[in-house]
């Protein structure tokens, strides 16, 4: 995970994250917009991971996990 850390950018380094940790495909990330993500007001964060739905490869619906962690960090990193 060192080159992970090498990543300077924090957008950069959130979308680094959400393909090594989900294993999207480079254009499901770039498809990816935020209403395909959970809500805040519905995310419960004692979880340890949520899901959401994307179109991926030949246009079949495939369930996502993502650690609400790095979904906490991807708010906190947007405030930068």
């Amino acid at each position: 995970m060192q080159w992970l850390n090498s990543i300077e950018d924090w957008r950069d380094k959130l979308i680094a994250k959400l393909m090594y940790q989900t294993c999207m495909r480079r254009e499901e990330v770039v498809n990816l917009k935020t209403w395909n993500l959970p809500e805040r007001s519905v995310l419960d964060l004692s979880r340890p991971e949520a899901s959401f739905t994307i179109i991926g490869k030949g246009r079949k619906k495939r369930l996502i996990y993502l650690a609400t962690r790095s979904l906490k960090e991807s708010v906190a990193g947007a405030g930068q």
